[in-house]
């Protein structure tokens, strides 16, 4: 005869329902971004098959439905630029203390790499571990896209990756950023006096055919198999676009600074 205690493990086995994962933003989505000012903002994530996801912003709403795949899209309208850090949510899921303003992508080779400062010498901007010391911009955000390589589009980068982190002389990693990316928040933050987002997106000694995607070379009457020269490995053809940038895609940024390459 089996005991009480069992019986009501058994039910309570039986009742409760399988933990079903909430709707979520890509990973660009993170505290302390910033969101491109005058342009429908397409915000994007994961889910499950349709479920029903509802983005709010900055007094604005939009409904949508997460795909097939799992993949749920929306657009959120055109905002103006702001200072003030403010929610950003879908569903249960909330990124925080994120601003409107201007958002740039810095990409390129090891120019564009280049920190403002670190441990080699040779590898680091003249006067940045002097500059990054004194100079703070709480408005000026950056993040660091990861280096990773795919055969086909991604849709996010591994284990959740980058962060989003501000001009401070307390912060190494903020010091250890991209300098022409650093410096170039800096200087547009003020000249405009808007909150200012860079992304980095470089990669040391890459080749431009890694950078095109599919659609570029067929644009260009090229077949990727046949045409384009294949270096292997970040050298591939498409292969940081599939990777590195594709997660990326479709973020409204005002344009992009290429160095090298």
């Amino acid at each position: 005869m089996r005991s009480l205690g069992g019986i009501l493990l058994v039910l309570a086995g039986i009742l409760v329902p399988a933990v079903v994962p909430a709707a979520e933003f890509a990973d660009v989505f993170a505290d302390n971004m910033v969101l491109q000012q005058g342009r429908p903002l397409p915000v994007w994530g994961k889910g499950v098959p349709g479920e029903r996801v509802t983005v709010r912003f900055a007094g604005e709403q939009v409904v949508g439905v997460v795909d097939a795949r799992g993949v749920w899209s929306v657009t959120l309208p055109a905002l103006q630029a702001c200072k003030e850090g403010r929610t950003l949510s879908v569903n249960g899921e909330t990124v925080g203390n994120v601003l409107v303003g201007e958002v740039w992508i810095v990409a390129g080779q090891s120019n564009m790499v280049c920190p403002l400062t670190g441990s080699e010498n040779r590898f680091r901007d003249a006067e940045g571990a002097l500059t990054s010391q004194y100079t703070r911009r709480p408005l000026v955000r950056l993040m660091t896209v990861p280096s990773m390589t795919s055969s086909a589009p991604a849709r996010e980068w591994p284990g959740k990756s980058v962060s989003w982190r501000t001009i401070d002389p307390d912060d190494e990693d903020s010091r250890r950023f991209s300098a022409i990316g650093w410096y170039f928040g800096a200087a547009l933050y003020d000249a405009l006096d808007i909150p200012v987002g860079i992304i980095a997106c470089a990669w040391n000694g890459s080749r431009i055919e890694g950078w095109i995607p599919t659609s570029g070379y067929e644009l260009a009457g090229f077949d990727v198999g046949k045409d384009v020269y294949d270096a292997g490995g970040y050298g591939a053809p498409c292969s940081i676009w599939n990777g590195k940038v594709s997660p990326l895609a479709p973020l409204a940024v005002r344009g992009f600074v290429w160095y090298q390459g």
